[in-house]
């Protein structure tokens, strides 16, 4: 995606009762499986694995032979360092081919309710009223995702996203889980 590296964050869960997270966090380790091991969950047998996205087919492989491990992409975010302006650029026309952006609040508020909103960016100079109208619309639904107040214009960002002007504009999820 625009060769910007994008860090994902992965639910790797046992769908038997009787393995423990302690087992799992055992295995993935004892593979030399790529990322890192971030947490467990209490609530069932997983652990949670942040890794670069480039290397999620890899640990596919790795854990192909056990049957019974299920992974579940939780979220992706985007380092910061890595948006450059003109990789945001890229990054919203690429989506915009893609049908994957949500622009304006309206779109954005659905997105976030549909859990479906991966990154938020917002233009600069906004009116006070559209920056408390986002806020609102973030804070009543919950977006867990990033939130980006870049330093594009609203003609800028539109332009980007594939209309005259934009205040905001949501990156929309892809696929979201992948079972082995």
């Amino acid at each position: 995606m625009s060769g910007i590296p994008v860090v994902c964050l992965l639910e790797v869960a046992s769908l038997r009762s009787h393995t423990s997270a302690a087992e799992l966090r055992a295995l993935v380790t004892t593979l030399q499986a790529p990322g890192s091991i971030v947490g467990e969950l209490r609530t069932h047998p997983a652990i949670l694995v942040e890794l670069d996205s480039a290397l999620i087919e890899q640990l596919h492989r790795l854990l192909q032979p056990y049957s019974d491990l299920e992974i579940v992409e939780l979220r992706r975010h985007f380092r910061r360092e890595h948006l450059t302006r003109e990789r945001l650029i890229d990054l919203l026309a690429e989506n915009h081919r893609a049908h994957r952006l949500a622009i304006g609040a309206a779109a954005v508020e659905r997105a976030i309710q549909r859990r479906k909103l991966e990154l938020l960016v917002l233009a600069t100079g906004l009116e006070k009223a559209y920056t408390r109208t986002i806020e609102a619309v973030v804070e009543r639904n919950g977006h867990p995702g990033p939130l980006l107040a870049s330093d594009l214009t609203r003609d800028e960002l539109g332009q980007a996203a594939g209309v005259r002007r934009a205040g905001c504009v949501g990156l929309l999820r892809g696929r979201r889980h992948a079972f082995l």
